[in-house]
């Protein structure tokens, strides 16, 4: 079984220095802080070691590109992960990659005077998640489209999921499942969705805004059952078998019910199975 992280120094890394937390800050003038003007990566650590780097460093480029910001070397970077990871004595844990435009703005506009990009790497431990089951409402907030903003990228900007996770606490549910313009499955506010039925895994299509996640793209690769990516309305989950939630941190939990449908789901069983294949995937 995963553990969660253990006891660490707390050391960042932000713009060429390896600072204690504490003296750790971001200019006000920087474009992440004033305008959601960057991307970031969540990187699970398992046994010291940076899990499924390649997959994240391939995201984090393509969404540098889509908000036209210069690409940044591969080895450099990684390094610089390993080596708040060694700093921290990090066994288990969250790698935090955060990217801003830096400083140098006329309003939304950035000036292209050859500003330095912000870049801020941090240790976090494994987040305190039920790996029991999960209640789900669905949301009101409808996902924005990847026609909109890149939302394949993990982009700076989480209110849409911060107001929809306000909703379900209000509900008394610990998710929030997000439709696209389209009445679409997309995606919960913190993660991503797959079901069973019919001996098929299901999950929606990139074309619903949802983010193309790391153990998402993962689990698709080790699954012993077919995959589907779809565009689906939520009566498709009336007779789904399963239903779990997958993200960096957890990585998968399965839902017990989403209330606000009266849906109910009782087998666990797809859930911890491929929770296992992450687990052994993780050690490998």
């Amino acid at each position: 079984m995963l553990t969660q992280a253990t006891t660490f120094s707390d050391i960042v890394f932000i713009n060429g220095y390896f600072k204690p937390r504490s003296e750790a800050a971001v200019s006000i003038n920087d474009r992440g802080f004033r305008f959601g003007d960057g991307i970031f990566e969540t990187i699970r650590v398992s046994q010291g070691a940076l899990y499924l780097w390649s997959y994240h460093f391939q995201r984090l480029s393509l969404g540098l590109k889509a908000i036209k910001m210069v690409a940044l070397e591969e080895q450099s970077l990684k390094s610089l992960c390993q080596q708040i990871i060694d700093k921290n004595h990090l066994i288990d844990g969250i790698i935090r990659l955060a990217i801003t435009r830096g400083e140098g703005s006329a309003g939304y506009r950035p000036l292209t005077d050859g500003s330095q990009p912000t870049i801020v790497i941090e240790t976090r431990p494994l987040p305190h998640v039920s790996q029991t089951l999960l209640s789900v409402w669905l949301s009101r907030y409808v996902r924005i489209s990847p026609s909109s903003l890149p939302m394949h990228a993990k982009m700076m900007q989480g209110m849409q999921s911060t107001l929809a996770l306000l909703e379900a606490q209000e509900q008394g549910c610990q998710e929030a499942l997000m439709l696209d313009g389209n009445g679409h499955i997309s995606e919960c506010a913190a993660a991503n969705i797959f079901w069973i039925k019919d001996d098929i895994l299901f999950t929606p299509s990139l074309k619903t805004g949802c983010l193309a996640g790391v153990i998402r793209r993962r689990v698709m690769e080790l699954s012993p059952y077919p995959v589907k990516e779809i565009e689906a309305d939520i009566s498709q989950l009336e007779q789904a078998r399963s239903v779990f939630l997958t993200n960096v941190g957890w990585p998968v939990v399965p839902v017990s019910r989403i209330v606000s449908q009266s849906l109910i789901f009782h087998d666990v069983s797809v859930a911890q199975h491929f929770r296992t294949l992450l687990e052994k995937d993780m050690i490998s």
